[in-house]
Order: C-alpha cells, then structure tokens, then sequence
C-alpha cells in the first residue's frame, strides 16, 4: 500500500505543470511520499478495529455481566465517558503533527537548498549559519514531536510514525 501511494505520488510530481512545480516545494513532496503514506497504511491496518472493536465490547461485556453483575455497567459508562476525552487529546495530537510537518517542510527545502548550492555555500564559508538554521528547525520540529509522545502516552497507544 504504502509503496503504491509513494510511486502515485512520485508520478504526480513529475506531471505538475511549471506553475504548480513553483507552489509545491520538494518538502511537501518528500512528506506526502513518506508521512502521509505511512499514516493511510496505519489507518488500512487499523480498519478493522472499528467493526471488530464494537463485538469485541459487547462480547467482554456479556460475559463480564454473567460473571460480575451490574458492576460491569460502571466499566461500559467509564468507556463511554472517556470517549469525548480521547477525542479532544486526539485533536491537540493532530494540531501538533500540522505544526510540525510545516517546520519539517521547512527543514527539508533548506536542506535540499544546502545541496544544490553546496559550492557556493562552501565558497562562501556559510557552513555555520546554514546549519544554526537547520538546527532552529530541527528544534522546533522536535519540539512538536515530544508534545505528539507525551500525549500519546496519556491515551496508552503505541506512538505512530512521527
């Protein structure tokens, strides 16, 4: 899955008419190549937990009922509230993971400057300002990162591709 959206996208990239080359920059094209096919192959493995998690509930829930009684109705109504609290941490990860793809896109087109014009660069002797920029980048990326783990670790679910 993962290696047909890259080849899909890879395709595409090399169709885009000159204007459209100028908006996208390699950045975009490198996360939409990795990243985002990464997370859809997650998503395509994850699929079935949708379906199979509501008979896996109702199934734990019957046999909890016949072997504890009404307390099992205290666990469901625990679930069935911690839902829209899962739901918000969600949300906060996926604000963090916007922010630190554009500081990711950002990391990646300076680089990918850096190596195009590696001769000037070194003529120039700007070895050092190019890479305290790099790094800026790179911290606040990384920033963005460790704010995505610690919310994941609240919700006890194994971090996804960052």
């Amino acid at each position: 899955m993962k290696t047909a959206i890259c080849s899909s996208v890879y395709r595409k990239s090399l169709r885009l008419a000159s204007s459209a080359s100028q908006e996208t920059t390699l950045g975009e094209i490198v996360n939409l190549m990795q990243v985002d096919a990464t997370k859809v192959e997650m998503f395509m493995l994850q699929l079935h937990t949708v379906w199979d998690g509501l008979f896996q509930i109702a199934g734990y829930m019957t046999i909890l009922g016949t072997l504890l009684g009404w307390p099992c109705l205290v666990g469901l109504l625990i679930i069935f509230f911690a839902i829209p609290v899962l739901g918000k941490i969600r949300g906060r990860m996926c604000a963090y993971n916007r922010a630190m793809v554009t500081h990711t896109d950002e990391r990646v087109k300076t680089e990918n400057e850096a190596i195009q014009g590696i001769l000037s660069i070194k003529m120039f002797s700007w070895e050092d300002p190019l890479s305290d920029s790099i790094d800026g980048f790179r911290k606040e990326e990384l920033g963005k990162v460790i704010c995505v783990y610690v919310l994941s670790r609240t919700l006890f679910v194994p971090p996804t591709h960052y």
